[in-house]
C-alpha cells in the first residue's frame, strides 16, 4: 500500500533470498530507531514500502529513497527490477547491499552495477545503511564529523586507532595531530573544526580532564549542546561534571597488549567496532537536539518580538510571518557551506547564470559559537550573491526586525 500522507519514503527492495528477507528487517527496525532519535515519529511521518508496492502511486513531491538487498538476481519483469526502475526514474538514491562485495555485479541487477554497494558481513551494517538513507532524505547531513578529545601522553594510542577506524566508515575525524595544518593557529582551527562536528568522543583517561586542553573541550562542547560519546578507562571514576554524556566503560580485555596503562594502547578490534557503532547512533541523538536547539531560538526571538513562528512536523523548517514579510528558517547542523545552500535553492536546476531575487527564497540559521573568523567572513561574502542566506543565531533578532517585523 502507497500513503502520500507520509513526509518521507523509504522502499526496500528484498532479493528472493532469505538473507536478503532477514537483512531488509534488520534494517527497518535500525531506521525506525534512528527516526525516533531525530524526533519523528516513525508511524506517522514514514513510509516503508518494499518491492510489492506500486510506486508509480507515490506523490512526485515525496522524498524517497531505496535499499536494495541482493542476492539471486530476478528474472525480466520481476517487481523487484519493476521497484529499482521506478525509485531509478524519479533519480532517488538506491543502496545496494549484498554479502560480499567480491561478488557484487552476482548479486544486483545490471541496472545498479556502477553503484558502490555495502557488505553485510562488515560489522555494524544496519546501522551504516539506516544512516546513509537518512541522509539521503535530509534528515541527517552527509558530512560526518566526529571530534576526538583526549590526552596525548596517555591515550595516543587509542586516538589514531579511533580515527582510523572511523575514517574507513566514512567519517571525518578532527584529531589534533593529523587535522590542523602546519603553520595554522591551533586554537582557532580546533574550536572551528569543534562547533562544524556531529559529536565528540572523549577518552577519559585518568589524566585527561586534568588536562586544560581537554576540559577546555569539553567545556565548549557542552556550551555548544554537542552530544559526546565518553570512553572511561579502566579503573578510573567518572567525573560528576561529565554526566550528561553517554558513557561506555572500557576494561583490560578490551585493550591489546601490553594494555591500557600505555600511550600507545590500542583497542582490541571488536572494542574499536563497537565504539564506531555507538558514534553512528549517537550522531542522530546530537543532531536532533541541535536542531530543536536553534529552532527553539528562533522561535522564542521570533515570538517575543510578536511573530507568528511554525515548526514543521519533522523540525527542519520554521515559517515566520511579520507584517512585512513571511521568511522560510532552515537550521543548520555545523556550519554552512556552498553546496548545502545550493541544496536548498528552489531554482537550482536552472540552466545558466541568474541575478540574485531581490529577497532571499530561505534563510539557513546556524550557530556561530567557535566558528572561526575566515569562514565567518567567506559565509556572509557568499550570502550575497545567492538566493539563500545564511544568517548566524547570535544575529537572529536584528535579522528578524529588519526583514519580518
Amino acid at each position: 500500500m502507497v500513503s502520500n500522507m507520509a513526509s518521507y519514503t523509504v522502499v526496500l527492495i528484498r532479493a528472493a533470498d532469505q538473507f536478503a528477507q532477514d537483512l531488509a528487517a534488520k534494517v527497518q527496525e535500525r531506521l525506525v530507531k534512528r527516526l525516533t532519535d531525530l524526533g519523528l515519529d516513525p508511524a506517522q511521518d514514514i513510509q516503508v514500502l518494499n518491492e510489492t508496492s506500486d510506486l508509480t502511486r507515490l506523490s512526485p513531491d515525496t522524498p524517497a529513497v531505496g535499499a536494495y538487498f541482493g542476492g539471486a538476481i530476478p528474472p525480466p519483469g520481476d517487481l523487484r527490477l519493476l521497484a529499482l526502475g521506478e525509485l531509478q526514474r524519479r533519480a532517488a538514491f538506491v543502496l545496494p547491499i549484498v554479502p560480499d562485495l567480491q561478488g557484487f555485479t552476482g548479486y544486483v541487477p545490471e541496472c545498479l552495477h556502477a553503484v558502490n554497494g555495502d557488505e553485510a558481513s562488515v560489522e555494524d551494517v544496519t546501522e551504516r545503511a539506516a544512516a546513509r538513507l537518512l541522509e539521503s532524505l535530509g534528515l541527517l547531513r552527509r558530512r560526518r564529523l566526529v571530534f576526538i578529545s583526549y590526552r596525548r601522553k596517555e591515550t595516543e594510542g587509542a586516538a589514531v586507532q579511533l580515527h582510523d577506524v572511523l575514517e574507513k566508515r566514512s567519517f571525518e575525524v578532527f584529531l589534533d595531530t593529523y587535522s590542523v595544518e602546519k603553520g595554522a593557529e591551533f586554537q582557532p582551527v580546533l574550536w572551528d573544526r569543534m562547533a562544524d562536528a556531529d559529536m565528540i568522543i572523549l577518552l577519559d583517561s585518568p589524566g585527561a580532564l586534568k588536562s586544560r586542553w581537554v576540559e577546555e573541550e569539553i567545556t565548549r562542547a557542552q556550551a555548544m549542546g554537542l552530544g559526546t560519546l565518553q570512553l572511561v578507562w579502566p579503573g578510573h571514576s567518572r567525573d560528576p561534571s561529565t554526566a550528561l554524556c553517554d558513557v561506555r566503560y572500557l576494561d583490560a580485555a578490551d585493550f591489546e597488549s601490553p594494555g591500557h596503562t600505555s600511550k600507545e594502547a590500542r583497542l582490541v578490534t571488536t572494542c574499536a567496532d563497537e565504539i564506531a557503532a555507538l558514534a553512528e547512533a549517537l550522531r542522530a541523538r546530537c543532531t536532533a537536539a541541535r536542531r530543536k536547539r536553534i529552532v527553539s531560538e528562533v522561535h522564542d526571538r521570533a515570538t517575543n518580538l510578536g511573530l507568528s513562528a511554525v515548526i514543521d512536523c519533522d523540525g527542519k523548517t520554521l515559517l515566520v510571518k511579520g507584517p512585512r514579510a513571511a521568511v522560510r528558517v532552515l537550521p543548520v547542523i555545523g556550519h554552512p557551506d556552498a553546496v548545502q545552500m545550493h541544496g536548498v535553492d528552489p531554482h537550482r536546476t536552472a540552466p545558466g547564470r541568474r541575478p540574485k531575487p531581490p529577497a532571499p527564497d530561505a534563510w539557513l540559521i546556524y550557530d556561530d559559537l567557535g566558528i572561526h573568523v575566515d569562514r565567518a567572513t567567506h559565509l556572509s561574502w557568499l550570502s550575497g550573491f545567492l538566493p539563500v542566506e545564511a544568517i548566524p543565531v547570535s544575529e537572529v533578532s536584528a535579522w528578524l526586525r529588519q526583514t519580518v517585523a
